[in-house]
């Protein structure tokens, strides 16, 4: 369950429960989520594990008894309960667009999550997807119907929390440093990142790169990868591998570092991007979409694989001058506002509506 899912679910859900226009509401976790269920106080339950092997049939009888009048599948996993009609929504465009993620492994469970994903969009009822990009991406290339498909953008809380600096970033006083996050994978494009900062270190010599993300274990060979070019350039001591971050430590990360670059070659809906954005990061992006969608005219964009044109878009907001950059960083503020929690709550039950809708008129 990746980090920008989890988000969604915390603060999406307790909006439905408390939305009037939901009269019950039953949810399902899978097995392996119970731990994330727990800690987050949710009202929901599991299958039982035996149940992945007899067609879900414990599953399909709770749901039977509840009696529902929609299904909802926040992932795009095709799941028959009966005559209800289901909605699902994309999470994830890299199993769609770029499944071939280094490893032999990795690749073949993309190839798997490209087949699901494809079986759930064109039975589904209705699909939500997360950004204009998702929805054109589904329309051209897999031929969905463009009134099936509603765009719900993700949210992004914007109340201050309290905010904690990284054990890995101690020694970092006053230091400029460039901050990039995201879980390592191939799609997010970080050599982009590491070859401008090695430009970037030929005239500035008190900078830092610090690179936030988890990386997951089939992607251990990657990182080595990326850790090799690092040191091939001699950069190794200037640029740090926090590793997983709390969002208290990201917070930290985004109120204190110069400029957020994101490199990704792919989103769905950018979480970090927004939170970048809510936190009045000024940003270098890649124009890949849905990076546009977002930012809007108030990032800097490079295309990607453009190691000058990265460097000289870094360059630019480095020496703003300090009034430049706070009228920027409170523009950019003002456009995270516009996605919130609440409204994607509020546009989801709409879709939810939608489908039932028209379900009936079949």
């Amino acid at each position: 369950m990746s980090g920008g899912y989890k988000k969604y679910i915390v603060n999406v859900f307790p909006r439905l429960f408390d939305n009037k226009q939901i009269k019950d509401l039953l949810i399902f976790f899978p097995p392996q989520a119970l731990n994330f269920v727990s800690l987050n106080n949710f009202p929901a339950q599991t299958w039982p594990f035996i149940d992945y092997y007899n067609g879900f049939m414990w599953l399909k009888s709770q749901i039977k008894k509840f009696s529902p009048d929609v299904i909802f599948i926040p992932t795009a996993r095709w799941f028959c309960a009966g005559k209800v009609p289901v909605v699902s929504m994309i999470q994830n465009m890299a199993p769609l667009v770029f499944p071939f993620q280094g490893s032999i492994k990795e690749t073949a469970k993309n190839m798997i999550r490209y087949y699901q994903s494809k079986r759930a969009i064109q039975k589904s009822t209705r699909i939500i997807a997360l950004s204009n990009y998702v929805k054109n991406f589904l329309v051209k290339k897999w031929g969905i119907k463009e009134n099936k498909i509603g765009v719900v953008y993700h949210g992004v809380s914007l109340s201050n929390i309290k905010i904690i600096k990284p054990k890995a970033l101690k020694h970092l006083d006053n230091q400029i440093f460039i901050f990039t996050a995201g879980s390592i994978y191939p799609y997010r494009g970080l050599e982009d990142i590491i070859f401008a900062f090695n430009n970037l270190t030929k005239n500035l010599n008190n900078i830092y790169l610090v690179i936030a993300g988890e990386v997951p274990q089939s992607m251990k060979s990657y990182k080595s990868k990326l850790d090799g070019l690092i040191k091939s350039l001699n950069i190794h001591s200037k640029v740090i591998w926090t590793g997983f971050l709390s969002d208290e430590e990201m917070s930290w990360c985004y109120k204190n570092c110069s400029l957020f670059v994101t490199t990704s070659r792919i989103e769905a809906c950018p979480n970090i991007v927004l939170e970048a954005m809510a936190n009045g990061c000024l940003c270098v992006s890649t124009d890949s979409p849905p990076m546009p969608e977002f930012f809007g005219d108030i990032a800097i964009y490079y295309r990607a694989k453009n190691i000058e044109s990265l460097t000289e878009a870094i360059l630019k907001i480095l020496f703003l001058d300090d009034k430049k950059k706070q009228e920027i960083s409170k523009r950019i503020m003002s456009i995270a506002y516009s996605f919130s929690w609440d409204i994607c709550a509020k546009k989801t039950i709409e879709q939810l509506q939608k489908a039932i809708d028209e379900y009936k008129k079949k």
